[in-house]
């Protein structure tokens, strides 16, 4: 019986093991010693298929660079990475290229993500166009669905990034991450840019989304009010290590550590009705 029931456990899709990242400060000065900045320390946690997963902190904590380590736009240090039991930690050429097509990143800067010379369409279709995925016209026609799946009706395929409101130009961002039917997506602050008001809509289309899609989330974020609201499951960080984690519910209503503690005391109340 305890055997059928571990067969029934899910793997998770993402585990990280002992993730380190270590930045040398470097000095003009070719005899002094250079300092050591410790972005990320020693962490580790494992992800299941179709959760999201908060990780959350003040400003410098790590969130960020822990992000870009899952996502391999840097090297860690130390520790490993899989991604559906594969080791993904020293990935190269072609095979790191195959694996960005199942995790995708979402910026905090809806403007500064996408190029602002390019037409929404051309936008859109890159991501195809780069994995060699159908010819023109049927990238077009995907291209044109996920704008009308993230919510921009017809018209929009034609205008440039500043023709677009900062709402509007997360929305191409979320549909552009999609393209390539991505298992896991990165979301790095994704509505701190936005006002309160589009920050509730996205977020709700981030929801509908992964409910249709059967997405998994690692959503970064210092706003404790949207987590609480988005997250199954929280990550604590604090100068770059884990100092509590669990189900979102219960680290809001009890939390143990004092770092958590203080993080939710600043929390200014309910927001946009999400808490």
């Amino acid at each position: 019986m305890q055997g059928a029931v571990n067969k029934m456990k899910k793997k998770p899709i993402i585990k990280v093991e002992s993730l380190v990242k270590k930045y040398r400060l470097g000095s003009a000065n070719p005899f002094k010693r250079s300092n050591e900045l410790l972005a990320v320390n020693n962490v580790s946690f494992n992800l299941n298929s179709g959760k999201i997963l908060g990780v959350v902190g003040e400003s410098g904590c790590g969130k960020s660079t822990l992000a870009r380590m899952i996502s391999r736009l840097i090297e860690p240090t130390a520790g490993k990475i899989f991604f559906e039991d594969t080791d993904i930690t020293n990935l190269k050429s072609n095979k790191l290229k195959s694996f960005r097509k199942d995790l995708q990143m979402i910026f905090q800067d809806p403007y500064a993500s996408i190029d602002p010379r390019k037409r929404i369409i051309d936008i859109m279709t890159e991501p195809l166009r780069i994995y060699g995925i159908g010819d023109k016209k049927s990238q077009v026609e995907k291209a044109n669905k996920m704008l009308e799946k993230v919510g921009l009706s017809s018209g929009y395929d034609r205008r440039f990034p500043h023709e677009l409101s900062g709402g509007q130009c997360q929305r191409v961002n979320i549909g552009r991450a999609l393209m390539l039917d991505p298992k896991v997506i990165i979301c790095d602050e994704p509505v701190s840019a936005l006002d309160v008001s589009i920050q509730a809509q996205v977020i709700n289309l981030l929801l509908d989304l992964q409910k249709q899609l059967n997405l998994t989330y690692i959503f970064i974020s210092h706003d404790l009010s949207v987590v609480r609201y988005f997250c199954d499951d929280v990550l604590v960080i604090n100068s770059g290590k884990i100092v509590e984690r669990g189900c979102a519910e219960k680290i809001y209503e009890n939390p143990q550590n004092d770092y958590t503690k203080k993080l939710l005391s600043a929390i200014p109340g309910k927001k946009f009705g999400l808490i």
